[in-house]
């Protein structure tokens, strides 16, 4: 199970749809309510009696936890400090606290930036540079996810086996001997100039309307509000790109008996189902651990912790 606090109440809905569960503080008062909602999608420094109820809650949590994760950081100030030694002092032994703030001093009153220590039975990591330590983790998962299609073109004896039953297989093979089996489609005919112009002048403007509307009315209940209107912008373009796909398929659609444009000229070419990203991405299912994610947001007031 996983758990993450915040102080922002409008990241609970983040944290959820993530499948994990919110450390719930609630507030006693309007003003607090109100600091909670912070500005522009930044934390504000919260009154000291909803801090002390938070850290009694993330305590409890802590000391059940198997792993502990903290980011909280605070641009051009040392992190806050989150996670004091009586709470390591109160987890269970072979513990771990990932405190992604090591670079600026920590959220743990025990981190050692740079380093990793074991203090009251638990590590605590401080590396500061986490990022480059996902090189090998990456090339890692894409060596697997190749293994795996290649698991699919040989036998248990080693050999070579060309199942074009499959559909993964068939998705990826080009040409078998000297034909080719999967080739792009003729091109469409070409629209005309003035009806194309038009189009594209209709899409502009509802791009505009439409994309001004969505992107400047998204809460910024992420980590950043320039996050939040990149998510937007994102989303628009996938929007785009899937309109755009089913206009171009509705096109072909009429016409899938047409010739393909390969060497061979005049073979009919066959939609095959099934596409390589398919292959891979398979993982092995570990025993799930109880992580924890320290209180804090990631505003220039107090950051955010996963």
């Amino acid at each position: 199970m996983i758990e993450a606090s915040d102080v922002r109440p409008a990241v609970k809905e983040q944290i959820e749809s993530l499948g994990a569960k919110f450390i719930d503080v609630p507030f006693e008062t309007d003003e607090e309510r109100e600091i909670a909602k912070g500005v522009g999608g930044y934390a504000r420094p919260m009154p000291p009696a909803w801090l002390q109820r938070q850290k009694a809650e993330v305590a409890k949590r802590i000391a059940q936890a198997d792993i502990v994760i903290t980011t909280a950081l605070i641009p051009g100030r040392p992190a806050p400090r989150l996670v004091t030694e009586d709470m390591v002092r109160a987890m269970k032994p072979g513990s771990v606290i990932v405190d992604m703030a090591a670079e600026q001093g920590g959220n743990c009153e025990l981190t050692e930036p740079g380093s990793t220590v074991a203090r009251h039975n638990v590590q605590i990591i401080g590396l500061t540079n986490l990022p480059a330590l996902a090189a090998a983790d990456s090339s890692a998962l894409y060596a697997r996810n190749i293994l795996d299609f290649l698991k699919l073109l040989f036998d248990k004896e080693g050999g070579f086996v060309l199942n074009r039953d499959d559909d993964i297989v068939a998705a990826c093979l080009m040409c078998h001997n000297g034909e080719i089996v999967r080739s792009p489609d003729q091109p469409d005919p070409e629209p005309e100039p003035a009806m194309e112009l038009v189009n594209h002048l209709i899409i502009f403007v509802l791009a505009i309307y439409v994309g001004y509307h969505v992107v400047w009315n998204v809460t910024p209940a992420l980590h950043t509000p320039l996050m939040s209107v990149t998510n937007a912008i994102s989303a628009i373009i996938i929007v785009g790109a899937m309109l755009a796909a089913a206009l171009t398929e509705t096109r072909a659609r009429p016409d899938d008996g047409r010739a393909g444009g390969g060497a061979g000229g005049g073979q009919r070419v066959r939609r095959l189902p099934g596409h390589a990203a398919d292959a891979g991405d398979v993982q092995e299912k570990k025993s799930p651990r109880r992580a924890t994610a320290a209180p804090g947001s990631s505003g220039p007031d107090q950051g955010s912790n996963r």
